[in-house]
């Protein structure tokens, strides 16, 4: 299982578009953060065209990478000593082949200006061959070789969507494939923990164990972000348990406000936080990915039980209790306005504006929408249904269609309703019969 793919089709496209243009040795960024499968992509990639090459920095100095990777591939390249004699030889290659060259783990770390001034040096000399490089970077390393190099593509590799779950995992219901999607945030590193031969929940308490993938992503991953996270975990840890604003995380960890300002700017710039504000405009923070969410909040602090290294029952009927009742429903809920972003063109001749907090979480009449706008006289509204363990009723629609009405005429109000659920006889006729209600299902939700 895998979306390289996705990816493949764009390096494809790049590659063509510079090579027509006569661009020789175009700089792509594969840019993702930690987990959402960049490697495996190009691993791929190089598997499925032999001429193409792969290296990682991973644990290597930079003065002795190319010795390292010269040593890998030896009918290519000879005893390289030096980032010199690495492009004089990948010159040689590429007159007899048109590569493309992954440099993985690149980092922006210092101690790459020998490896820098020789791929310039690459790159400007007058040759008749094409060379593409493609380096694999995470989203806060962007600006460092921008800086380096012009002229530079970027390519960002997000996670796998719904749909992209729904054909890795077939026998997948609805609801488990939406709820893996929210779990995972559909990277690549979580998913293909994932054991399609068993069922779901027995996937769960595989996934909740101290030994487990799963669990221990979120460790590797906050080690590489940063040296030392102890203090990072403090506030992800009083994020996930409701703390949102610098004054109530300073006061939960003990830290300054500067001290905690500086370390919530840090985890912002690394992908792990995100700043939002409220209606009334008042700045909060919090965890960007579900798995974090859940993973701060539940297992962050929990023990194992036993040897096996699995928790109590108690954490983890909590863990799904929150999974099921908050994360998923949230999540439809940001789904089902993408839909209506994407859409709007079906849905108004006017540019609709869901992302608008000021238009979202409105409740009428008792009812909660998700999303209401007025435009040129006309509603818009959004009624989402992404409760794993209720299924839209007739009594659900009674109560939506008292609400509206409270806004306009039935006839001035366009009803947009979405499920997690497949949606019953009753729905589909009123759809058939009503033209301004629009019914989404878990598989038209292609974003």
């Amino acid at each position: 299982m895998n979306n390289c793919f996705e990816i493949n089709r764009e390096i494809h496209s790049q590659y063509f578009v510079n090579k027509n243009n006569n661009v020789n040795n175009q700089i792509i960024l594969l840019k993702g953060v930690s987990g959402v499968g960049k490697t495996n992509a190009a691993l791929k990639y190089c598997s499925r065209n032999s001429y193409c090459l792969y290296f990682s920095f991973k644990n290597l100095d930079s003065n002795i990478a190319s010795s390292v990777f010269a040593n890998r591939n030896k009918t290519i390249f000879s005893k390289c000593n030096y980032w010199s004699d690495f492009f004089s030889d990948l010159e040689v290659y590429a007159k007899r082949k048109i590569p493309v060259v992954f440099f993985d783990n690149i980092g922006n770390r210092n101690d790459k200006d020998d490896f820098i001034l020789n791929l310039k040096s690459f790159m400007s000399r007058n040759k008749k061959f094409f060379c593409q490089f493609v380096f694999l970077i995470n989203p806060w390393e962007e600006d460092y070789w921008k800086q380096n190099f012009e002229n530079i593509f970027t390519i960002e590799m997000t996670g796998f969507n719904p749909v992209m779950i729904r054909k890795a995992f077939p026998n997948l219901n609805d609801e488990d494939n939406f709820k893996l999607y929210t779990l995972t945030n559909g990277y690549f590193k979580l998913l293909r923990e994932y054991n399609d031969t068993m069922d779901f929940e027995s996937n769960i308490k595989n996934f909740l164990n101290v030994n487990s993938g799963f669990y221990n992503f979120a460790i590797e991953y906050m080690h590489d972000c940063f040296r030392s996270p102890e203090s990072y975990n403090t506030l992800m840890y009083g994020l996930a348990n409701g703390y949102k604003r610098i004054s109530e995380l300073a006061t939960f960890s003990g830290f300054l406000k500067n001290k905690c300002d500086k370390y919530l700017k840090a985890l912002e710039k690394h992908c792990l936080i995100e700043k939002k504000r409220d209606k009334s405009g008042h700045p909060y923070y919090d965890i960007k990915q579900n798995y974090f969410k859940l993973w701060y909040k539940y297992l962050f602090s929990a023990q194992a039980v036993d040897y096996t290294g699995a928790f109590c029952e108690e954490t983890i009927s909590e863990f799904m209790k929150e999974l099921d009742k908050n994360i998923v429903p949230k999540e439809f809920t940001q789904i089902s306005l993408k839909w209506i972003n994407k859409h709007n063109h079906d849905l108004s001749i006017n540019v609709l504006h869901p992302f608008d907090i000021h238009n979202q979480d409105i409740e009428i009449d008792g009812v909660n929408f998700d999303y209401v706008e007025r435009v040129n006289n006309r509603y818009i509204v959004l009624k989402t249904f992404g409760d794993i363990n209720n299924r839209a009723s007739q009594e659900d629609w009674i109560k939506i269609e008292n609400a509206a009405t409270k806004l306009a005429p039935f006839y001035d109000i366009t009803f947009v309703l979405c499920s997690i659920h497949r949606f019953g006889n009753f729905y589909w006729n009123l759809s058939r019969n009503l033209d301004n209600i629009h019914l989404v299902q878990m598989k038209s939700l292609n974003l």
